[in-house]
């Protein structure tokens, strides 16, 4: 495995393996709702539960470059009990491909290629 991100860790909420899934758009957060497909952990830019709302409860996890942990996003996350990293740093080439999210650590989690 190959580390290729790392943020802040919302809550220990153990691992997790999915297909990352970068959402940029409003139509690519449809598209996945819309999609029978593997299990996804969503990366966007946006700390915005709105954006991520139609997909919250089809998504594994939450990755955003963005947010604080005092945030909407964070506060919905924590609620649902969804494993969701912030301010993280993702390594471009990581999107559309198999990762393990490690969100054992209480203030740091680890993204790894798999």
């Amino acid at each position: 495995m190959r580390m290729v991100g790392s943020g802040e860790n919302l809550f220990p909420a153990g691992k997790v393996k999915g297909l990352l899934r970068r959402l940029d758009t409003p139509e690519q957060v449809l598209e996945l709702l819309d999609e029978d497909g593997p299990p996804v952990v969503a990366w966007t830019k946006f700390a915005g539960s709105t954006f991520l709302s139609p997909v919250m409860d089809k998504v594994l996890a939450i990755i955003t470059s963005t947010g604080t942990n005092k945030g909407h996003l964070a506060i919905v996350a924590r609620e649902l009990g969804l494993p969701c990293v912030l301010a993280a740093q993702v390594d471009e080439r990581a999107s559309g491909q198999e990762i393990l999210l490690d969100c054992t650590d209480e203030k740091t989690a680890r993204i790894y290629l798999l």
